[in-house]
């Protein structure tokens, strides 16, 4: 009897793992948050496109909307997060530490630990759906050879594959040392 509560316990803690390390992987695989600008600064991006005091002031609007809902909603969710997490643990356990194994309530805690990860997932593409939104309602409030310039900086920073929070890398003549 004890070792088929062993094992079975060992096979639960080897479905955890894996969910955890998939949930893991699934979180560094999301793009990071960073915030390239001050607040009340324009983003780098837009600097460079020699903006007019009302299309700074109107792109301002643009990314103050919905600013405070946004962080609300986010402490909202990471206490939900944090007493969902908290539940599994203690119904983990208790399955663990029980004298037999409950396949059925097993199954039901894999359940709602993919339910979570579809929401978490689920909020995210709402998130990028808001900033993919912004960036278009940004993007109208340029001028065409403004909107011209952006894409081409934009184009260029894909070549030398920037992104937002990474350091930018040297182009391969300065790179390499100089010759004596």
């Amino acid at each position: 009897m004890k070792k088929i509560t062993a094992i079975a316990a060992a096979a639960l803690l080897g479905i955890t793992g894996a969910a955890v390390a998939a949930d893991s992987a699934a979180n560094m695989q999301q793009p990071k948050q960073t915030r390239e600008f001050k607040r009340g600064e324009l983003p780098r991006d837009l600097q460079a496109l020699n903006l007019s005091a009302t299309q700074k002031t109107r792109i301002q609007a643009i990314l103050q909307e919905g600013r405070p809902a946004q962080t609300e909603l986010s402490e909202a969710q990471r206490n939900q997060m944090r007493a969902q997490a908290q539940a599994h643990r203690a119904a983990e356990q208790s399955l663990i530490a029980n004298k037999t194994f409950d396949e059925a309530a097993a199954r039901r805690l894999i359940a709602e630990r993919e339910q979570a990860r579809a929401q978490s997932q689920q909020r995210h593409a709402d998130l990028e759906m808001q900033q993919l939104k912004k960036r278009h309602a940004i993007f109208q409030v340029l001028t065409p050879a403004q909107q011209k310039q952006w894409q081409e900086s934009q184009n260029k920073r894909a070549e030398r594959g920037d992104r937002p929070g990474k350091p930018r890398q040297m182009p391969q003549q300065e790179r390499q040392a100089p010759q004596r």
